[in-house]
């Protein structure tokens, strides 16, 4: 979702062009500082990136203390209605039951796990090491994706405001 958001967030400043005589300017000195910033030039360009490589380049990892014993399990409360078994680092990178419903169709119904039970991570090809000219935490995927998100928020805050009017 955070690949959707980014690209949705510039287009719309993108077609914010003509509500101010000073917003060209503003916008041309952003898109340069996101075209040169490796995060933002990384998530920008990662799901066309995605589609042109096969799904194998986008992981999963799992870290478990003991991911079956069934004590760990009755932590995340009952199984749901038609709990055929339990799962943990499916291709999505999630954990929770798989569910056969009362169509013959199975689901799956996600949980998030404790992290003293397991903690799943989704691994990204080539990640970059540096945002706005400093080095990045190693924080994985979802890490990346929240300082991506919180630079996006920052834009546009940015841009409510310096330009009202947009």
């Amino acid at each position: 979702s955070e690949l959707v958001f980014g690209k949705a967030v510039v287009d719309v400043l993108l077609r914010l062009r003509s509500v101010d005589a000073d917003f060209d300017t503003w916008l041309e000195v952003k898109v340069r500082e996101m075209q040169e910033d490796p995060l933002v030039s990384y998530f920008y360009g990662l799901p066309a990136s995605l589609f042109k490589r096969r799904p194998a380049q986008v992981a999963t990892m799992a870290r478990s203390a003991s991911p079956s014993r069934r004590r760990d399990l009755r932590r995340s409360g009952p199984p749901p209605p038609g709990a055929l078994g339990f799962f943990v680092g499916d291709r999505d990178g999630g954990s929770g039951w798989e569910i056969r419903l009362p169509d013959g169709r199975l689901e799956k119904y996600y949980l998030t796990l404790p992290t003293d039970i397991g903690r799943l991570s989704v691994l990204l090809p080539r990640p970059p090491a540096v945002h706005l000219g400093k080095a990045l935490p190693s924080v994985g995927a979802e890490g990346l994706a929240g300082i991506y998100v919180q630079y996006l928020e920052n834009l546009v805050f940015e841009a409510r405001a310096r330009f009202p009017g947009a």
